[in-house]
């Protein structure tokens, strides 16, 4: 999974990355099949975890099936019908925003606010740059630096605009126009590399 994620990074702005992409589903599909969506009487701790990251990375490869049944999840947590469960949330809000509009974008900052656990905003911060819409990308990167988000997180969502190629472009230019706030805020810690 770690491996597919940062050989995909580095091929998201090359003509083959839909081949990746194909290939890394093909790759996962039974690891897919066989952990589902629900943990399984008496499961092994390490699926539940494994189950998050193959989600999430298959979410990540525009697995059409994960991000509808992320869809369906999602709509059920948001009218507080079935709560998602912790471990699936961060791959959930990334398959929903990876196909997200306006509206969804408005919904998960809706949730940043609502959410009373700091492990949440965290989830949330770290999702919102899988939104592929550049406007809705910029206004992530504002709200990265907004009163509303603790410093110290503030380079968890710009990080996540920098996870696709042109959000990467777009966190460049934020990082240099904002340099100064930003060494300023951070110092020569290790927060600002």
């Amino acid at each position: 999974v770690n491996s597919l994620g940062k050989i995909g990074v580095l091929v998201s702005h090359l003509d083959f990355e839909d081949s990746f992409k194909a290939f890394g589903r093909n790759l996962m599909r039974d690891v897919t099949n066989k952990l589902s969506w629900d943990p399984k009487p008496n499961e092994c701790h390490l699926d539940t975890l494994l189950r998050s990251l193959v989600l999430g990375r298959m979410a990540a490869l525009n697995d059409e099936d994960t991000i509808q049944e992320a869809k369906k999840r999602f709509e059920l947590h948001v009218s507080g019908t079935t709560l998602l469960a912790a471990d699936l949330r961060s791959p959930v809000y990334r398959a929903v925003l990876s196909v997200g509009d306006a509206e969804t974008y408005e919904t998960m900052l809706r949730l940043y606010r609502e959410a009373d656990l700091h492990e949440e905003k965290d989830r949330i911060l770290r999702a919102l740059g899988a939104i592929k819409d550049e406007t809705l990308l910029a206004k992530v990167l504002d709200f990265a630096m907004s009163d509303e988000v603790r410093a110290q997180d503030t380079v968890f969502a710009i990080m996540s605009v920098a996870m696709t190629y042109k959000g990467r472009v777009m966190a460049w230019d934020f990082f240099k126009e904002n340099w100064k706030t930003l060494l300023d805020r951070y110092g020569g810690g290790f927060l600002i590399s």
